[in-house]
């Protein structure tokens, strides 16, 4: 398991201005309600983080309703692709290297991973178990020790998502010691699910928000969109803050999740070369899905900047923020829209 870990996303902030929510304030920022539209806010902890929901809606027992249904689809979906519970279909998969009656939810984000594997060109890879197991194994042995060579060239040929066969509703690993993680796209899939109900329930003003993973529909009030700051890596000042009614964001950085004290590697990997990449600190998708955003994120901390920002602007509604690890901005040509 990863060490010195914090949530897998806890670099936004989302809501209405800087005051505090509930349980520790480490899922988000809201303003005082006014008199508006009663807003409802619940956070629970859930997928290693904290997750709020908030309902704005005329009616604040229909909001407490509509809040406590989305928990519960969370719930429903959370057991599906946890690779670290031995019981789940994922990780059954991965021990196995067969499973039959493969839940539809798995089989169809499995096939969300292939997209982003051919989009991305390879940097978004879910089959990067191996490495990452590797990566694990090294910092128990030995933390002050980078990777074996040999070892991680062994790892590496195990990177392989041509050898995850489908069909029906069973799926199988081709390979001796390959596995596949979903955690690039999974808590992204479930916040999408959580904000599906609450529209489906006729909740359109909401916001979702897992450890920095948000999902956003209308706004706090008709005048005022959901807010969303982004954290500085180092501390200090926000370097943006956007404005959404509609749509995603999410952020992957090298700050989230460290295998060993000595800070050697972290948890996002270069699929092709099996290392932790140093260019960034964090990077930024907006996007029209948390999924979308989640992969993307991803694949744009192991890409080039060049070549992530290319990929971002040749794709409708999706923008970026890139902060490399030197302190510099970059931005995809329509961010600075998510201003207004």
């Amino acid at each position: 398991m990863p060490q010195n870990g914090t949530s897998r996303r806890t670099f936004l902030k989302a809501g209405t201005a800087l005051t505090l929510l509930a349980a520790g304030g480490l899922s988000g920022l809201v303003r005082p309600a006014r008199a508006e539209t009663p807003c409802v806010s619940q956070t629970r902890a859930l997928m290693g983080t904290f997750v709020t929901v908030s309902v704005a809606h005329e009616s604040r027992n229909f909001a407490q309703d509509a809040v406590g249904r989305a928990f519960e689809h969370m719930q429903e979906l959370i057991p599906v692709f946890n690779r670290f519970d031995t019981a789940s279909p994922l990780s059954v998969l991965n021990d196995q290297r067969v499973l039959r009656g493969a839940p539809p939810e798995l089989t169809q984000l499995l096939e969300q991973a292939r997209e982003y594997h051919a989009l991305t060109g390879g940097t978004f890879n879910p089959a990067v178990k191996p490495v990452l197991d590797l990566m694990a194994e090294t910092a128990r042995r030995n933390p002050d020790v980078p990777l074996n060579k040999e070892e991680l060239r062994q790892r590496l040929a195990l990177v392989d998502l041509d050898a995850l066969r489908s069909n029906a509703r069973s799926l199988v690993l081709e390979r001796q010691g390959m596995g596949l993680t979903l955690d690039g796209l999974a808590k992204g899939r479930i916040v999408d699910a959580a904000s599906e109900t609450l529209r489906s329930l006729g909740a359109h003003d909401h916001l979702v928000d897992a450890g920095g993973d948000i999902r956003v529909s209308g706004g706090r009030t008709a005048r005022r969109p959901w807010v969303v700051a982004v954290q500085n890596p180092k501390g200090g000042e926000y370097p943006d803050v956007i404005r959404l009614r509609d749509g995603a964001v999410a952020t992957s950085g090298a700050y989230e999740v460290w295998f060993g004290d000595n800070r050697l590697a972290h948890h996002i990997v270069d699929p092709r070369t099996g290392r932790s990449p140093r260019t960034l600190s964090s990077a930024t998708v907006r996007a029209a899905s948390v999924a979308e955003a989640d992969a993307l994120s991803t694949a744009l901390f192991v890409a080039s900047p060049r070549q992530g920002l290319a990929l971002i602007d040749s794709l409708p509604g999706v923008e970026a923020l890139l902060l490399s690890a030197q302190g510099s901005r970059l931005a995809s040509r329509g961010w600075d829209r998510l201003h207004s």
